[in-house]
């Protein structure tokens, strides 16, 4: 492929900051390709470790620097294989495996974190992780945030999500406030707010008068089913919203809020640390820190030549993070604001469309202190105008999705729309052999069939054409089934097409990640898993049975009666007798049956990189497994790609790809267009700052938690945009290169709008012919399999405990700080013996003998249809033996029986995976008295459990 003028200028610029506008099939990864070939070519002084080129997967990183060692043939590919061509997570965890010892100061505490740190790559795990933080959290600052702590409840999820997003716009919190000007961002921009609100809170003229604001509206409809606290009376009647209700409510005391994320923000920056367990994101935030706070360091890991493909999936901190990686004002950055469709993950496309205006914010912001960034940020924006891809009829119609509204209260400002998008012209003149189509059917199993229907009529229609495109030139000839992608905005649809086309013989292969632990594989470890926790869990032994093919009422009676099959007894108790690791484990359950499967490599593989740690129980996997169930999490495995078969794929996971014929499937009502849901407890906006939906407060005699106004009413000055859905769409629509079909059976917006220029025709009913398979050939039976099991309910230990209040006067802060040293002195920290309790505790751990110690173990214990979790304060390994300390401030043993019950949970928790003799001791550590307790039976304490949580 030569490339054209616009290309042939980015290529050879190879000076200045460059960004480049490039839209769908315009060749942007061709083009920073080659002008990382044209800098080593062209400067005789460039090597590759000169040069930073950062994309957003391992794919493309790995496809970007082939090409470049096919093209570079002259040189070494040794060396080229060591060119920064990578993720930027890839790259900022070969920067902090360097300098892992800086991370201690950056944000004001002593916090080491090891070399040989690992990595949160897989985000249920980060969930799981972030809940045992958030678990540690509460019990340490329950009192200091109670409100807030009541309003999350066990929600910690939302208190990840407002974190993530937070870490994305480059906002941390530092032990003593907010890194940079943090805290401003968290308090909003009145004057901002107001420019758009203003609009939202206008009475527009109706026939008899001013009629009601879209603000106002909103409102009404919001506040239906909820309970506010000390709203004004007056804040429903009249026209619109008053000002100055709106102004009370944008100034309303978020001092709670604001102070309970900063806390609970740093305690999971610093438990991560210490754990050696980052999430995917705090390598980007970590090394943006240390090359902020060391100038050393920052130039000695600087590039003379930065680019970055796929621009508009960055977000604030990976913009500010690529300022501080360049040397000079060389930097290209290649990207489309219109395939922006990760706003989920964070990323911003303001970052492309609001470039200059950014990029000199951020060099003011990081030149705060001292000069960071020494040279001049003035921009070339270049655009690519030439679509190599698709005909000029497709192009059209796609960009004139990008104009279509999603609701009647949805609003699409043209005017700015069209200052913002660069026209696209095709390459090619395929007009005769292109075409955009619409069809309607009856339901959602209509719609199934006709699509297996429309392309059977493909294949066997002469005048629909492909044109390929060979060494000696073009040439026509019949549509085949891999030259078709079915997209479709959720999973849930393309699976149900995957599953109908095998009925009909017809290869449909749906391509977007394997929900692997809901898989027969996944659902048998995890029976297995449960039986080795508890040998009698009738849900582990149903699947087991269900596997051996006993039918329902046999599987009843051996449930019942507790006559397991003996050769699974046999092997339970194999199980049970042999030690290893959990990966030996999982190796053995698989070895009973002979499974050596694509999804069962992807499991092992999952739980192994998941779960490093020898030590980990048999609970935590369980929980793992079951986390992904519930969130239905997929992966994807290694399998031969499908040939000669039709992929079905979500729209997300289409970028990037292209096909001659493209579905545009299931655009239906609350399908496609998603409806916009608005549920989040926390929400940041650059406008409003950090907004809590809830607020705590009193009425009457009672303390509750209410619905908060201030939010809702704030929440409806700022419209609900579709934009990064009618952006999918265009996603969808570009991957077409000459026949664009929709379908659907109760057309949204977005297919009726995109329809009017068009025939839609209905198909009443479509009957699919039945494909019977050459000789031979195999028919495609996709696995259809369903979870029917059931989460158990979460809880702490300490919900299940009376405990009587101590009149010492010490209180829980003191208990807090007690514990916290105990941690740090078994962790090998110097600790000051600042008080009688501390001092008491040190001298215990001085006195040890023990193999190893594990301060703040956090175990979790199935009983009672429940997971109690609790965080036992010390675990002292013997030779043969196990210790279960459990540290206590009280200054009476009033509460001994309810101390017995906490540290008898702890006892089967850690009996569950230690086979040794264990030892329970309750510590009273202001009298210096530990007390061996015997635990209380498992039966006996889940009889006790059942009945003080009302079971």
């Amino acid at each position: 492929m030569a490339s054209n003028l616009a290309q042939e200028e980015v290529i050879r610029t190879t000076e200045g900051i460059l960004l480049v506008d490039a839209g769908p099939g315009t060749g942007k990864t061709y083009t920073i390709t080659k002008r990382y070939i044209s800098i080593l070519e062209n400067d005789p002084n460039a090597t590759p470790e000169d040069i930073l080129l950062l994309t957003f997967s391992n794919n493309a990183a790995d496809n970007m620097k082939r090409k470049v060692m096919s093209e570079l043939t002259r040189r070494d590919p040794s060396t080229l294989w060591d060119a920064k061509i990578s993720t930027f997570h890839a790259f900022c965890k070969s920067i902090l495996t360097t300098y892992t010892y800086k991370v201690p100061s950056l944000l004001g505490y002593g916090e080491r974190l090891s070399p040989s740190f690992s990595i949160l790559e897989n985000d249920v795990g980060e969930h799981m992780f972030f809940s045992k933080v958030y678990n540690a959290f509460y019990e340490r600052h329950k009192d200091t945030h109670r409100e807030m702590v009541s309003i999350v409840g066990d929600d910690s999820d939302q208190v990840l999500r407002i974190i993530k997003q937070l870490l994305s716009k480059g906002i941390f919190p530092t032990r003593d406030g907010w890194f940079l000007d943090g805290r401003s961002h968290l308090e909003g921009d009145w004057e901002s707010f107001c420019v758009r609100m203003r609009v939202e809170n206008t009475c527009p003229m109706g026939k008899r008068g001013p009629t009601q604001a879209r603000m106002l509206k909103r409102l009404k409809t919001r506040r239906a089913n909820k309970i506010y606290l000390d709203a004004p009376s007056t804040l429903l009647e009249g026209k619109n919203i008053s000002e100055d209700d709106i102004r009370e409510a944008f100034h309303e005391d978020r001092e709670k809020e604001i102070s309970f994320i900063h806390d609970i923000y740093l305690f999971y920056i610093k438990r991560a640390i210490r754990a050696g367990m980052l999430p995917f994101d705090f390598l980007i935030m970590l090394v943006f820190l240390i090359l902020h706070d060391d100038d050393d360091i920052r130039r000695s890991v600087a590039f003379d030549y930065v680019m970055v493909d796929e621009f508009q999936d960055t977000n604030e901190m990976q913009f500010m993070l690529t300022l501080l990686l360049m040397k000079r004002n060389n930097l290209c950055a290649v990207g489309d604001w219109k395939q922006g469709i990760y706003g989920f993950r964070y990323a911003s496309i303001d970052n492309i469309l609001q470039f200059q205006e950014r990029i000199r914010r951020y060099k003011a912001l990081l030149n705060e202190g001292r000069t960071r960034i020494h040279f001049p940020v003035d921009v070339d924006a270049r655009e690519f105008t030439i679509n190599y891809r698709s005909t000029q009829t497709l192009l059209d119609t796609s960009f004139g999705s990008l104009y279509i509204e999603a609701t009647n209260e949805d609003a699409v400002e043209a005017e700015t729309l069209d200052e913002a998008i660069t026209p696209l012209v095709a390459h090619r003149e395929d007009e005769h052999i292109s075409g955009v189509r619409f069809y309607t059917a009856d339901d959602n199993d209509a719609e199934v069939e006709m699509i297996i229907s429309l392309i059977q009529d493909m294949l066997a229609n002469d005048d629909m054409r492909i044109i390929d495109e060979g060494a000696e030139g073009c040439c026509l000839r019949p549509i085949r089934y891999e030259d078709i992608a079915v997209l479709s905005r959720t999973r849930d649809f393309g699976l149900q097409l995957q599953e109908r086309a095998a009925h009909y013989g017809v290869p449909i292969v749906f391509e977007g990640g394997t929900e692997i632990f809901n898989s027969e594989e996944g659902l048998l470890l995890l029976a297995w898993m449960r039986l080795l926790i508890d040998p009698h869990d009738k849900r582990a032994w149903t699947v087991l049975l269900e596997r051996e093919g006993h039918p329902y009422k046999r599987r009843m009676d051996i449930l019942s009666g507790h006559a397991y099959p003996l050769h699974l007894v046999e092997r339970l108790d194999e199980l049970r007798r042999k030690e290893g690791t959990i990966i030996e484990f999982i190796s053995r359950i698989y070895g009973f049956y002979d499974m050596a499967t694509p999804v069962s490599h992807a499991i092992t593989h999952t739980i192994s990189s998941m779960f490093a740690s020898s030590s980990i129980s048999f609970e935590e996997i369980c929980f793992f497994i079951e986390e992904n169930i519930r969130r239905k999490k997929t992966y994807a495995i290694d399998t031969q790609a499908s040939e000669g078969a039709v992929t079905v794929q979500t729209l997300h996971g289409a970028k990037g790809l292209e096909y001659p014929v493209v579905f545009i499937s299931n655009c239906n009502k609350d399908r496609f267009p998603s409806s916009v849901s608005d549920s989040s407890l926390f929400t940041y906006d650059t406008r409003l700052g950090l907004r809590c939906s809830k607020t705590h407060g009193t009425r009457g005699d009672y303390s509750a938690i209410f619905d908060n106004w201030h939010n809702d009413v704030l929440r409806c000055g700022i419209p609900t945009l579709y934009d990064e859905e009618r952006r999918l769409l265009f996603v969808g629509m570009t991957r077409a290169r000459q026949y664009l079909l929709f379908t659907a059976h109760k057309p949204s917006s977005f297919f009726t709008r995109l329809a009017e220029s068009h025939n839609v025709v209905h198909i009443d009913d479509p009957r699919p012919t039945q494909r019977e398979c050459a000789e031979g050939q195999e028919r495609y039976e996709p696995p259809h399999l369903v979870y029917r099991g059931s989460t158990p309910v979460q809880a702490q230990v300490h919900s299940v405990l009376r405990i009587m209040p101590e009149r010492s006067g010490r209180g829980k802060h003191y208990g807090s700080s007690v514990h916290f040293a105990a941690e740090r002195a078994a962790r090998g920290a110097r600790v000051e013996a600042d008080n009688e309790d501390i001092g008491a505790i040190l001298r215990y751990i001085d006195g040890l003998d023990a193999q190893k110690l594990w301060p703040e173990a956090e175990c979790v214990l199935p009983i009672a249809n429940m997971r109690l979790s609790g965080t036992i304060d010390l675990l002292v390994f013997h030779d043969t033996a196990i210790d279960i300390v459990d540290y206590k401030t009280d200054l009476t043993d009033a509460n001994l029986e309810e101390y017995r019950i906490q540290i008898s949970c702890y006892y089967h928790a850690v009996r569950g995976v230690y086979d040794v003799p264990v030892r329970c001791i309750v510590f009273f550590t202001a009298r210096d008295e530990r007390i061996v307790v015997d635990p209380i039976p498992f039966d006996e304490l889940e009889t006790l459990v059942k009945g003080r949580q009302g079971q």
